[in-house]
């Protein structure tokens, strides 16, 4: 059996307890501490022929205790949980990742903060389901040789030690969450960044903190029992207390945050009466966080108080641990009872109409006891288009979004996943090849290949703000004060993006046609060159990022409805901003034709002895191609706007077409530059091919001069 499956199984081992542990209901202010860690800290002592022998470590006592299950008994109940828990992974694990898409591509669930913190336990439960594999796995086929596999499970038994500290914490930032809102609390910053902060230390709790304990300190050991396919784990004297009151005593608060709940609606309703009225989504929610976590709770109490029986009966070991594999689905059931949005789509996927509700009013109470009525008026889902009138005392504003909304959530989730699948695949090989050209003195040293490398810089940018567009379009919080900002950030980079990289194809151009115009390289044309690189780097990161949080005339932010970072600011600036592009890819046009114009009058005088460097061919062609893509993309939406807001398939087709432009860029350098096919033919094992030194003639004002060219387009000899 291999060692490496061992120290899997005992990583599994760590975050199976920690699991277990992090659930428990909010009644554990009424724990058996002593039961509490008896059933976390089990270490096998030695098998008997016919049953099986235990000794349970508790504090610094040992107590020997037989179970009264034979060996050969417990191995085939053993072998059905092991079972059980694998068939679970293929049936649960599917559809809750499918649900959690669902709750992720939701605009109005992805701005709340609770369903925030419950993506996080989402986390931990889909964790938990490939926990249950693994046991099963290792229950059929252990293995204690595979060193490698062992320091792999120990890693994976610090999450799930971590996990123990970490669902607690947040269970309770979820009831303080629902606490807040009920009392009326303003939502300010401060609450913003505290609920910010307790996220960050429960995935501190889950990662790194475990991970220190383990490897640095060695204060804990985790493993996996082989004889009874569970995961256990152990740890000293105080650490033991700690990780057996850490979970309860938080459980117990997020408890007395739900009685406050409870009391507060009560009062109010004593006040205000019949006037008084809550949201039914924010009653879903505080209904929903509470039958999370009492299911998980009330196994974990019930496996306290039977922790012996589960040794001398086997009905019972088989029945709670085969509900213990099955406890993700209790979120699962809990989403679909209390989100419409979530059975809405089950109802399309089984080809039934979901439920249309009529209209809702909220009335909500002031300080004053006066009432601000704000109505929200939504049309059926079944509707063409999902059209929206908000009433806010005596203002109505409609919105009416021309694709159907169940559509374009669909194709919005599709460009977002594609830009965020889209940086793995492209972001390392591009780096790849422009580590190829910086590496390259003769291409460092000429200066067409600098200004394009200053274009590949601004496509890794490019890249990288596809990505966050997407990710911040599955996840996304107003109230996160950094998140909106760094949106904003990238929002003016990637307007940067859109002013410096016409700038920079303009420069390439211009360098062009000065080499066919055989403009000597000085001095002054190369610090020009320079002064429009520099400027091209302003216009990128400077110059927006200074109109947007300094002079407030342009607002640079980002759309969650159509999933792109969009600028909002006076007419003269953002038409100074959509015409600076446009403007400078229609010179670089004029400069092409400017170099074809050169190289037909060249040849009419000299005729067939005129011949250009194939190396300024392969240049003015690939700038060309890196340049045409952009521009004709931009020029597309530009005059289909409108149609893309309309069209679903056009807004898709418009954007992945959008996310591919870095790709453009690394099929010019393959197509058009030798040096970085070679590199790609060594990659493959395969020898690059051998192309023999072409001879140019050349006219001069003196007559005709034979140029030798090897081949990676260098003059090597002149006669």
């Amino acid at each position: 059996m291999s060692t490496t499956i061992l120290q899997l199984s005992e990583v599994l081992s760590c975050l199976r307890t920690g699991t277990l542990l992090a659930n428990p209901l909010l009644f554990f202010i009424f724990f058996d501490i002593e039961g509490f860690l008896l059933l976390g800290n089990i270490c096998v002592g030695m098998l008997m022929p016919s049953n099986l022998t235990v000794l349970i470590t508790l504090g610094s006592r040992q107590v020997p205790y037989e179970a009264h299950i034979s060996w050969e008994t417990l191995s085939s109940y053993r072998t059905t949980v092991a079972a059980f828990n694998i068939g679970a992974f293929p049936v649960i694990f599917p559809v809750y990742i499918y649900v959690v898409w669902l709750l992720l591509s939701k605009t109005d669930i992805k701005n709340s903060m609770p369903y925030q913190i419950m993506l996080n336990i989402n986390f931990i439960d889909l964790v938990f389901l490939v926990e249950n594999l693994m046991a099963g796995y290792f229950a059929f086929q252990h293995d204690h040789y595979h060193f490698h596999l062992r320091t792999l499970s120990e890693v994976l038994s610090c999450l799930r030690f971590g996990t123990l500290l970490a669902n607690p914490f947040l269970y309770f930032t979820l009831a303080l969450n629902r606490l807040i809102v009920v009392l009326n609390v303003r939502p300010t910053k401060c609450f913003s960044v505290l609920f910010f902060a307790m996220n960050i230390t429960a995935l501190l709790l889950f990662t790194f903190l475990p991970l220190i304990l383990n490897f640095f300190t060695h204060t804990i050991h985790t493993t996996f029992n082989e004889i009874r396919a569970m995961y256990a784990f152990e740890a000293e004297g105080a650490i033991q207390i700690f990780i057996g009151v850490f979970g309860p005593v938080l459980y117990a608060a997020s408890f007395l945050c739900y009685v406050a709940i409870v009391a507060s609606i009560l009062m109010k309703k004593h006040l205000y009466g019949a006037s008084h009225s809550i949201s039914p989504l924010e009653v879903r929610l505080i209904v929903q966080a509470f039958f999370l976590s009492v299911p998980p709770a009330v196994l974990i109490l019930v496996g306290m108080a039977v922790t012996t029986q589960m040794g001398t009966s086997v009905w019972i070991y088989l029945f709670w641990n085969i509900l213990s594999a099955v406890l993700p689905a209790n979120t699962l059931i809990n989403y679909i009872l209390f989100n419409p949005i979530i059975r809405g789509h089950l109802f399309r996927i089984t080809g039934k109409k979901s439920i249309v509700r009529p209209p809702t009013t909220v009335v909500q109470n002031t300080t004053t006891g006066q009432t601000k009525p704000v109505v929200v008026t939504i049309m059926p889902r079944e509707a063409d288009n999902l059209t929206v009138w908000i009433t806010l005392g005596s203002r109505q504003v409609e919105y009416e979004a021309h694709i159907p909304w169940e559509t374009f959530s669909i194709s919005r989730a599709a460009v977002s996943a594609f830009n965020m699948a889209a940086f793995p695949l492209i972001f390392p090989f591009y780096v790849y090849v422009v580590w190829i050209l910086i590496s390259k003195t003769d291409i460092k040293k000429n200066m067409a290949y600098q200004i394009m490398i200053n274009i590949n810089l601004l496509d890794l940018f490019f890249l990288f703000e596809n990505f966050m567009s997407g990710y911040f379009a599955f996840y996304s919080d107003d109230y996160h004060f950094h998140l909106k900002t760094f949106s904003e950030v990238l929002s003016c980079l990637r307007f940067g993006t859109i002013n410096a990289s016409p700038l920079l194809f303009f420069t390439l151009a211009l360098n062009r046609l000065m080499a066919i115009l055989g403009v000597r390289m000085n001095r002054t044309l190369m610090w020009f060159y320079y002064a429009m690189t520099a400027l091209a780097l302003i216009l990128f990161a400077p110059l927006p990022l200074l109109l947007h949080f300094s002079t407030k005339s342009v607002h640079y932010s980002y759309d969650e409805i159509r999933a792109i970072y969009s600028v909002d600011g006076e007419d003269s600036i953002s038409d100074a901003i959509m015409l600076f592009g446009p403007v400078l890819y229609g010179v670089s046009f004029l400069c092409y034709i400017g170099i074809v114009v050169s190289i037909a009058v060249k040849k009419q005088i000299y005729g067939a002895s005129y011949k250009i460097s194939p190396r300024e061919i392969r240049l003015i062609a690939q700038a060309f191609f890196l340049s045409a893509p952009p521009a004709l993309l931009i020029l597309m939406g530009m005059l289909l706007h409108a149609e893309i807001r309309m069209h679903e398939w056009i807004y898709v087709v418009w954007n992945i077409s959008a996310a591919l432009i870095p790709a453009n860029t690394l099929i010019n350098y393959i197509v058009f530059n030798s040096t970085i096919r070679g590199h790609l033919f060594k990659i493959c094992g395969k020898k690059p091919p051998v192309r023999k030194p072409t001879t140019v003639i050349q006219q001069t004002t003196t007559g005709q001069s034979r140029v030798t060219i090897n081949t990676n387009g260098h003059f090597v000899r002149r006669s």
